[in-house]
C-alpha cells in the first residue's frame, strides 16, 4: 500500500507538471507538448529528481502512447491516406534509409566502431509517430497534406525501423538471415491488411448496429484497441503502430465523431504522462562529454529526415516550404531512438559514451522540431495582411471608418 501511496503521489506531482509546462509553452505560442517534454526532462530523474521512472509509469507512458495513436486513427481520413499511399511510402523509405547510412558512416568518420555506427544508425532511422502527430494535431494542421504524408510515411518508417534493428542485431551477433528480414516484411503487411479488413468490414458494421450505452461501446472500443496493440507487439512489430492501424479501421464508423468525444478525456489523461515520461528519459547530465559528436549526429539527424523526406517531396512536385516542413515534421525520434539505444546498451553493443550520443540525438531533433514547425507553419506578413484587408473590405463602410 505505501508502494501505491507513493506512486500516486509521483502521478500527481507528474500530470500538475505536465499542466504547468503545457501552460507555459501555450503562453508562449509553441505546442503544449513541448512544455510537457521540457517538465519531465526538468522532474525527471537525471534532473531535479522528483518523479523516478518506475516500471509502473513506464506502462502507464505506453498506454498513453497507445491512446494518443488510436485516437490519431480515428480522427486520419482514410481516403487522403489512401490518395497519398504512394508518395507516403517512397518519403518513409528514403527517410528511413538515409539517416541510417549517414549516422553510420559519420560515427565511422568520427572514430567509433562499426557495430556502433550500425546501431546509432538504426537510432536514426524511425520517426516517432506519437510526438510528430501530436504536435501537428496542437497546431491544427494534422489534416493537411503534410499531416497525411507524415502520417502514412511515419507507418513505413517504424516498419524499416524494426527491419534494419533486426538486421543489424543480426550482423552484430552473428546470426543474420534473410529470411527473417522477409518474414518481418510479411507479417507487417499480413496484419495490415486483416487490421484493416476486419476493421472496415466487419467490426464497423457491427459497431454502427451498437445500440448499448455510450460507456459500454467506449469500453469495447477500447479493448478492441488493446488487442490490436498486443498482436503487433508480439509479431515483432510496434504497438502504438498496432493501435494506430485499429483506429484507422474503424474510422468510418457512422457515430465516430461522438466517439472521438467522448474518449477525448482519456486522451487528455494517459498522453501527457507519455510526454512527460518520454522527457524524463532524457539524460541531460552526460551531454557535456560528448557535446562535439553529439551535435555532429543531431545535426546528421535533422538532415537526414529533411533530405529524405523533404527531397523525396520536392522532387515529386512540393513547394519548397512545404517539403521543408514535412521533412522537419519527421524529424522527431521520441521512443523509438530511445528504445534502440536502450537495447543497443543493455546487450553490450553500445558503452555509455555512445549511448549519451544517441540519446543526445533523440533529445535534439524532438525539442527542435516543435519551435521549427511553428515557425515554418506560420503565415508570411503579406498573407496576413492580405487576409485582413479582405476582411476590412467586406465590412461596411461605417464600420470602417
Amino acid at each position: 500500500m505505501v508502494v501505491h501511496t507513493e506512486f500516486i503521489l509521483q502521478l500527481a506531482v507528474l500530470l500538475i507538471a505536465a499542466s504547468i509546462g503545457g501552460i507555459v509553452a501555450s503562453r508562449f505560442r509553441y505546442p503544449s507538448a513541448l512544455g510537457e517534454l521540457i517538465a519531465g526532462v526538468l522532474i525527471g530523474p537525471y534532473a531535479l529528481s522528483v518523479v523516478e521512472h518506475t516500471e509502473v509509469l513506464f506502462v502507464f507512458a505506453e498506454l498513453g502512447a497507445i491512446m494518443l495513436l488510436f485516437y490519431t486513427g480515428l480522427e486520419a481520413e482514410f481516403d487522403q491516406l489512401r490518395k497519398h499511399v504512394a508518395q507516403s511510402m517512397l518519403i518513409g523509405a528514403v527517410g528511413a534509409i538515409l539517416p541510417f547510412i549517414l549516422g553510420y558512416s559519420t560515427m565511422l568518420y568520427l572514430g567509433y566502431g562499426e557495430g556502433q555506427g550500425l546501431l546509432v544508425g538504426a537510432v536514426l532511422t524511425a520517426t516517432s509517430l506519437g510526438i510528430t502527430t501530436r504536435i501537428l494535431r496542437d497546431m491544427g494542421q494534422l489534416h493537411t497534406r503534410e499531416g497525411h504524408i507524415v502520417m502514412g510515411a511515419g507507418v513505413i518508417d517504424d516498419i524499416l525501423a524494426v527491419i534494419i534493428l533486426s538486421v543489424v542485431l543480426g550482423v552484430l551477433s552473428g546470426s543474420f538471415s534473410p529470411t527473417d528480414v522477409t518474414l518481418t516484411v510479411a507479417k507487417a503487411i499480413v496484419f495490415w491488411a486483416i487490421t484493416l479488413f476486419v476493421g472496415m468490414r466487419i467490426l464497423t458494421r457491427v459497431f454502427d448496429r451498437y445500440s448499448h450505452g455510450i460507456e459500454s461501446f467506449l469500453i469495447l472500443l477500447i479493448a478492441v484497441c488493446f488487442v490490436g496493440a498486443l498482436v503487433a507487439g508480439r509479431i515483432g512489430l510496434s504497438s502504438i503502430i498496432g493501435a494506430f492501424a485499429v483506429g484507422l479501421s474503424l474510422s468510418k464508423m457512422r457515430r465516430i465523431g461522438y466517439v472521438r468525444e467522448k474518449l477525448h478525456s482519456i486522451y487528455i489523461l494517459f498522453v501527457p504522462i507519455f510526454f512527460v515520461s518520454t522527457g524524463m528519459l532524457i539524460d541531460i547530465r552526460t551531454f557535456g562529454d560528448i557535446v562535439i559528436p553529439g551535435i555532429v549526429i543531431s545535426l546528421v539527424a535533422i538532415a537526414g529526415k529533411i533530405i529524405g523526406c523533404g527531397g523525396v517531396a520536392y522532387l515529386a512536385g512540393w513547394q519548397k516550404k512545404e517539403a521543408l516542413r514535412l521533412g522537419v515534421a519527421m524529424t522527431p525520434r521520441g521512443e523509438m531512438g530511445l528504445a534502440i539505444a536502450s537495447l543497443g546498451l543493455a546487450t553490450g553493443y553500445l558503452g555509455s559514451e555512445v549511448y549519451g550520443i544517441a540519446v543526445m540525438a533523440v533529445a535534439v531533433t524532438t525539442i527542435t522540431a516543435l519551435p521549427l514547425l511553428k515557425i515554418l507553419f506560420r503565415p508570411s506578413e503579406h498573407l496576413v495582411e492580405a487576409k485582413h484587408m479582405k476582411a476590412r473590405s467586406a465590412q461596411p463602410a461605417e464600420q470602417r471608418d
